[in-house]
C-alpha cells in the first residue's frame, strides 16, 4: 500500500504545470479638486489694525484653505544706516484645496485680499482626493485579480487540468497630471476666474502571480 501511494504522488507531480507571469492594468482618473498654496502679506502702522485685518483674512481663507498659519513681526527700514520703525507686518501661509466648481469663488476671495494685502500663489493645479485614489486602487486590484483568474481558467480548458493562481503580489504607481499653473509673485485683481489646465491621472498596477495546474 505504501509503494502504490508513492507512485501515484510521483505521477501527479510529474505532470503538474507551474507558470510564473505578470500583467499590468491601467485606469485613468479625472481629478475634480484644485490645489494651491497662497501667501498673504499685510502691512499696518498700528498693531491692533493689523491683528483685525489678519483675523478677517484668515477667517475668509479657512472657507477654502487648510493648515492656515500666520505670524506678526515689526517692520523696519534702514535710512542712512539708521534703523527706523515703520509699523507691523503679518504673513499668512495656507494650503488650499477646493472643488473645481468653486474656482470663481476662490478668485473672488483672492480679489478681496488684494484690496489691502499682497497676495501670491506658488502654483495651482488639479489633484485627486483621498477617496478617488483609494477607489482607483481598489478597482485596479479587482481588475488585475479577475484577469489573472481568467488566465487560469483559460489554461485549464487548454490543458484539461485544474489550474489556479497563487503567489500573487501587487505593485502600483501613478502618473500625475501636467505641472501646476505657475502664478506671478504679486497677484492683481482678476476680472475673470482663474483658468487651470486639466488632465487625467493614470494609475498602473502590476500583478505578479503563478498558475499551478494539476
Amino acid at each position: 500500500m505504501y509503494k502504490f501511494t508513492t507512485i501515484i504522488l510521483f505521477t501527479v507531480f510529474t505532470f503538474a504545470y507551474d507558470i510564473s507571469t505578470s500583467k499590468t492594468v491601467t485606469q485613468k482618473v479625472t481629478p475634480n479638486v484644485l490645489l494651491t498654496h497662497i501667501n498673504v502679506t499685510v502691512e499696518k502702522k498700528d498693531l491692533n489694525d493689523l491683528i483685525n485685518s489678519t483675523s478677517k483674512i484668515v477667517k475668509k481663507a479657512k472657507n477654502f484653505c487648510q493648515n492656515v498659519n500666520y505670524n506678526f513681526s515689526p517692520r523696519y527700514v534702514y535710512i542712512n544706516k539708521e534703523k527706523i520703525f515703520k509699523g507691523y507686518v503679518s504673513s499668512i501661509n495656507a494650503k488650499c484645496t477646493f472643488p473645481e466648481e468653486k474656482i470663481k469663488n476662490f478668485t473672488q476671495l483672492i480679489n478681496s485680499f488684494s484690496n489691502e494685502a499682497k497676495v501670491s500663489l506658488t502654483s495651482i493645479r488639479y489633484t485627486l482626493t483621498k477617496v478617488q485614489k483609494q477607489k482607483a486602487l481598489k478597482d485596479l486590484k479587482i481588475k488585475a485579480l479577475k484577469e489573472a483568474e481568467y488566465d487560469a481558467k483559460t489554461l485549464s480548458k487548454k490543458l484539461n487540468m485544474e489550474c489556479f493562481i497563487t503567489n500573487t503580489s501587487l505593485a502600483h504607481n501613478i502618473t500625475p497630471p501636467r505641472r501646476g499653473y505657475p502664478m506671478s509673485k504679486s497677484m492683481r485683481i482678476m476680472s475673470s476666474p482663474l483658468e487651470v489646465p486639466k488632465s487625467d491621472n493614470t494609475y498602473k498596477l502590476t500583478i505578479r502571480y503563478s498558475i499551478k495546474c494539476y
